[in-house]
């Protein structure tokens, strides 16, 4: 008896393992949630174990991990049971039915095998023969296949047959290939789309999404059914598009997606409400900020608006915080696009221009959880709809001091300082400041530029896009006298008074105090804008490049006490970045509001963006 209950014992014991890794094979389940780490989905799952007895959390791939009910014999079953919890909402009202199939690993509760205990096995007695290894066979009752398991006694004292019968599922019939292609033909264009975009997302497709299924979706759909252990044929059956789909369903659990409505606005549109919760209306936006942990936000646009305005608020969103400046942002006669990613976020958002209203919206993700991001973005501007109506607003602008636009923080660079045009392509010459940092280098107004040659001292700066500055600037190549009477250009400001301002000084020695000669020595009051600004002498030449101050922590110095580089120093830059600049010997005297002029037309704003 003693050896018959251990056989049963390690028997029951294989077979509840593999049973725990075969059983969701074939069938349904309710998916509640869905977490993007194992760590937090098991702390989860093991929370609702207490209201639910049948929970259970298993990887999904691509870094998620679901948390669902079941199993469930049919499906039919499980939206029965979806239902009745949709209706007693005791699950989120996003739930839906996955099938088991696009279950992996299970991670809660932890799969553990059984022990025997010790006193068990001590009342085995030690056969008198070897025993029989227990003959397994699989036969087919037609209505349910069951696996039939003898055990084999020695005659002498044999014991009574024990059968284990077990019930696997049975699957209904799948599709031919031919079946397969001719169910596939039925598709539209848009649940084409939609089946290519689930297969990049499960990271077997690569290809653009556009609804037409050439040799790369084929192989996306071979691979796809090789990793699910099916046979690979290139097309994908009903039921397996099902399975394709459910997986990239599987991470808007727990999001709770709503229809909402905003007549105010003219808009309706999916919110994400497990996401996203109090709204802030903030003409020309509705603002709707996240109620947990996830670092973003969804920006609802409704404003009048012609394509004067349109276009000024595109301007005006390229500085915000939440909007990269690393992307595609594009303007057209009817509308605007933004695409931008940068370290912490990923913003995408449109509007569109249609009698005298302008409307759209903006989705902030956090650039790290790109999957979920691009499935809360499709149902978000997929479900938009323009109604009657639009925001009451005439005009909008920048408060606080021009650091936030109805609620959202506007972007502020990391610093800004000045340059000066070399040459007619629209090089700029400025003092170096750290521009390896930046992600994105402004020149003027909207120019972009990119670093050509730079010595620790100076930086030359190249367009990306050409540039014609209205003139450019004209070096003194005569060693200049000492005292001697200076003019520093520069935007003081950032930029914010449109034009560079000119400040009176002197030049006091061709070294610092230390006797460096490659920083000579001024005496004259700027302002950190000034940087990288053109030194003019009494002529309008330059003769040298306003550097900044050492950042020697333990050294004050005087606020008049400044830094320049001469013309040897510029010289030597320019010639290394094979740049040749208009240059003078001439000792003139020109009129300060003329030199204001020619500051005006070779000075340049330059801004260093992280």
């Amino acid at each position: 008896m003693a050896f018959r209950f251990f056989l049963t014992a390690v028997f029951c014991t294989i077979v509840s393992m593999v049973s725990a890794q075969q059983d969701i094979r074939g069938t349904s389940w309710v998916q509640i949630e869905a977490r993007p780490s194992k760590e937090r989905a098991a702390e989860r799952a093991d929370q609702l174990s207490q209201s639910f007895d049948n929970i259970r959390s298993f990887y999904l791939g691509s870094g998620w991990y679901g948390i669902a009910l079941g199993p469930y014999d049919t499906r039919n079953q499980a939206t029965t049971v979806l239902r009745n919890l949709r209706r007693a909402q005791s699950i989120p009202g996003d739930s839906f039915v996955a099938s088991g199939n696009a279950f992996r690993e299970q991670i809660w509760p932890a799969l553990a095998s059984v022990e025997i205990p010790e006193d068990e096995v001590a009342e085995t007695p030690a056969p008198t023969e070897a025993p029989v290894e227990p003959d397994t066979t699989q036969q087919n009752t037609g209505d349910q296949d069951t696996a039939t398991v003898t055990p084999q006694a020695p005659a002498e004292d044999a014991q009574p047959e024990v059968e284990i019968v077990i019930e696997l599922p049975k699957e209904e019939p799948d599709e031919t290939p031919n079946q397969a292609r001719a169910s596939e033909r039925k598709l539209s264009e848009l649940q084409k789309k939609d089946l290519q975009r689930a297969l990049k997302f499960t990271g077997h497709y690569t290809g653009r999404i556009d609804g037409k299924y050439g040799k790369g979706t084929r192989r996306a759909m071979g691979l796809w059914q090789q990793a699910r252990a099916y046979k690979t044929t290139g097309v994908l059956t009903k039921r397996q598009r099902a399975e394709v789909m459910e997986e990239y369903d599987a991470v808007l659990a727990g999001l709770t997606f709503a229809d909402r409505s905003f007549p105010a606005a003219g808009i309706d549109v999916k919110v994400p409400e497990g996401v996203f919760a109090a709204e802030a209306f903030d003409a020309p936006f509705i603002r709707f900020e996240p109620n947990g942990d996830v670092d973003g936000k969804l920006i609802l646009i409704s404003q009048k608006a012609d394509r004067d305005t349109m276009e000024v608020l595109f301007e005006v969103l390229k500085t915000l915080e939440i909007v990269p400046v690393v992307g595609r942002h594009r303007l057209t006669r009817d509308g605007f696009r933004i695409d931008g990613t940068s370290a912490r976020w990923h913003t995408t958002g449109f509007a569109d221009l249609r009698s005298g209203q302008l409307k759209g919206a903006v989705l902030v993700w956090p650039a790290s959880d790109s999957a979920r991001r691009d499935r809360i973005e499709l149902e978000i501007f997929r479900s938009f709809k323009r109604t009657t109506g639009v925001l009451d607003v005439d005009a909008f602008g920048v408060e606080d001091d021009a650091v936030v636009l109805s609620g959202l923080p506007v972007r502020q660079p990391k610093f800004v300082q000045s340059g000066l045009f070399v040459d007619r392509k629209g090089h700029v010459l400025t003092a170096e400041r750290g521009f390896g940092a930046c992600s994105r280098i402004g020149v003027g107004a909207e120019a972009e530029a990119e670093v050509l040659e730079s010595n620790g001292l100076l930086t030359v700066l190249k367009p990306i896009r050409p540039v014609t500055p209205i003139d450019v600037s004209v070096f003194q190549k005569s060693e200049p006298q000492t005292p001697s009477a200076v003019l520093v250009a520069g935007y003081s400001y950032g930029g914010l008074l449109g034009a560079p301002t000119l400040t009176f000084g002197q030049l006091r020695a061709t070294s610092d105090l230390s006797g460096d000669a490659s920083r000579a020595r001024l005496e004259v009051d700027t302002l950190d804008g000034d940087i990288g600004g053109p030194v003019f002498d009494r002529g309008g030449a330059v003769v040298g490049v306003l550097l900044p101050q050492s950042e020697d922590p333990t050294r004050q110095l005087p606020g008049d006490v400044q830094f320049a580089a001469l013309w040897p120093q510029m010289t030597d830059m320019l010639s290394t970045a094979k740049m040749k600049p208009k240059v003078t010997e001439t000792l003139a005297v020109m009129h300060p509001e003329d030199i204001s002029t020619m500051a005006r037309d070779t000075t340049v704003v330059v801004t260093c963006w992280e």
